[in-house]
């Protein structure tokens, strides 16, 4: 469940994105909208966490651990690159409603480097520039994989609105 300033700071961002491409003929996809996000998300890297506020920072996602967040992030990155199809069985996802401080802990229960926001980043930015061709593609590879990442993309874009909230308030 995403707490309701969360869906505020999800509207201010899409209104803000909106007027400054002035598209007033159509509603920005979550492709764009991500992307506009995690570019928003580089003026934030670097900085240290509140593991209270991340932790009362609730999303909706398809994974609640940036480790594997990135690594999955590697692999689709790598199949767009090839212009191969995704896999439908490797594209079904489970929404999840999680903290943000899950996001921090590895899988022995540690907290991660603050620096694997930048990689996280870094593997956002590469997807958000591969998938461009799949957003207006009627057929074909390109269309497939759209229709395989339509809910990675809201999975991506609410883990990096997650992540502007957290770090910005933290330091």
């Amino acid at each position: 469940m995403i707490t309701s300033w969360f869906k505020q700071l999800l509207s201010h961002l899409k209104l803000k994105t909106t007027s400054l491409k002035k598209e007033t003929d159509k509603e920005l996809s979550e492709r764009v909208l991500g992307q506009r996000l995690c570019g928003e998300l580089k003026q934030y890297l670097g900085r240290h966490f509140d593991p209270g506020i991340a932790s009362s920072t609730h999303i909706s996602c398809v994974c609640a651990d940036m480790q594997i967040k990135i690594e999955l992030l590697k692999e689709i990155n790598a199949t767009l690159r090839k212009e191969d199809p995704l896999r439908a069985e490797r594209c079904y996802f489970t929404n999840l409603s999680v903290n943000m401080d899950s996001f921090f802990h590895t899988k022995d229960g540690y907290y991660i480097s603050h620096t694997r926001i930048s990689d996280y980043c870094k593997e956002a930015e590469l997807f958000y520039t591969l998938t461009e061709a799949c957003e207006t593609a009627q057929v074909g590879v390109y269309e497939h994989n759209n229709r395989m990442l339509m809910k990675f993309y809201v999975s991506l874009k609410n883990v990096t609105a997650g992540l502007i909230e957290v770090l910005k308030h933290s330091d």
